[in-house]
């Protein structure tokens, strides 16, 4: 009888090897589907890097351009205000070229007035009475010396003062002590156009001012009078009513 041999260990080595091979074709797509997800898994991960890294770009981006903008909006107000301001400059500029314009034509007419009444005044001045000259001597002295080109004020200065003070003794009595003739005499200034004088030795007179100077008029008639009057403004003697005559239309020589 014919021995017949077992095939289970052919059975099992092929078994063995087409299981092998199938483990073997498993595993390289096994394999290469690792490889394939780890891939992928770090391009993710760069994406991700930089998508981040551009998120911060972009912020850092935004965040200038915005300084950008800043920068052009401080710009643009600087140069409106620096518009205003030339404007601004240019009107400051003009008025005060014109106050300027203003205020010379003002110191020329000004100028103007004062040497036309230097010229009036200084004649009149020699005529006012001996007191009020010796009181204004100084300033009558700047006033003569003033010349058109000077300084303006103390020309003004010297013209005020000097009509102010006669003003003030238009409206009052006066007295001084005067030499006339060789005498000593009292006079009485009534304003800047009448005088009444009195001598120790018994003379009286009035004077006028008339457009040549004062004339004065020998008037012994009213020494009493005047005397009386002279004792008032003394206090030698209580107030009382004086009538005097206004001096005018006298006629003879100068006393």
């Amino acid at each position: 009888m014919k021995r017949i041999k077992s095939s289970a260990p052919i059975l099992s080595l092929i078994l063995g090897v087409g299981l092998g091979g199938m483990l073997s074709a498993e595993e390289a797509e096994v394999a290469e589907l690792r490889e394939t997800i780890a891939q992928w898994a770090e391009a993710e991960e760069l994406i991700s890097e930089e998508k981040a890294a551009w998120q911060a770009k972009k912020a850092s981006m935004t965040q200038l351009l915005e300084l950008y903008r800043e920068e052009l909006a401080l710009l643009d107000e600087e140069l409106s205000t620096a518009g205003q301001s030339s404007v601004e400059l240019d009107e400051k500029q003009q008025r005060l070229q014109q106050e300027t314009a203003a205020m010379r034509h003002a110191r020329a007419e000004t100028t103007a007035a004062l040497a036309q009444a230097k010229a009036l005044l200084l004649p009149l001045v020699e005529k006012f009475p001996k007191p009020l000259q010796d009181e204004l001597h100084e300033p009558i002295d700047q006033l003569a010396a003033w010349k058109s080109g000077d300084e303006l004020r103390p020309g003004l200065q010297a013209l005020l003062s000097i009509l102010d003070q006669a003003n003030r003794v238009a409206r009052r009595v006066t007295q001084a002590r005067e030499v006339r003739d060789g005498r000593e005499v009292e006079v009485i200034y009534a304003g800047l156009s009448h005088a009444y004088y009195l001598s120790r030795d018994g003379g009286a007179g009035v004077g006028e001012l008339t457009a040549s100077g004062w004339r004065w008029q020998e008037r012994k008639d009213m020494h009493g009078k005047i005397k009386s009057v002279i004792a008032q403004l003394e206090e030698r003697s209580p107030p009382g009513l004086v009538t005097l005559p206004v001096p005018g239309g006298t006629r003879g020589g100068s006393k």
